[in-house]
């Protein structure tokens, strides 16, 4: 069985960016565990919120490094890594 582990960087915003409009809440403090979206009015759980958006951007991540491993005629999902050091990224 193949897994594969999705990554997202330690400072993306994750808690703060409404999961269905993609506002972002700039001013929200770690001490507030719910908040309501100013644009859609959707109102958040911080970790919740925080745990889609963390999927989504990994998703989107993998989605992209999937488009960079093709544009190198990189089929394999074992060959991601070979994709970053193809012409096509630099």
């Amino acid at each position: 069985m193949v897994k594969t582990i999705l990554q997202i960087g330690r400072f993306e915003a994750s808690s703060k960016i409404c999961n269905v409009c993609g506002y972002k809440k700039d001013d929200l403090t770690l001490d507030v565990r719910e908040w309501e979206c100013p644009d859609c009015k959707t109102l958040h759980d911080r970790d919740l919120n925080a745990s889609i958006n963390i999927k989504k951007i990994a998703l989107n991540k993998l989605s992209t490094a999937g488009t960079a491993g093709r544009a190198c005629g990189l089929t394999d999902v074992c060959q991601r890594e070979e994709a970053r050091s193809c012409s096509v990224l630099s």
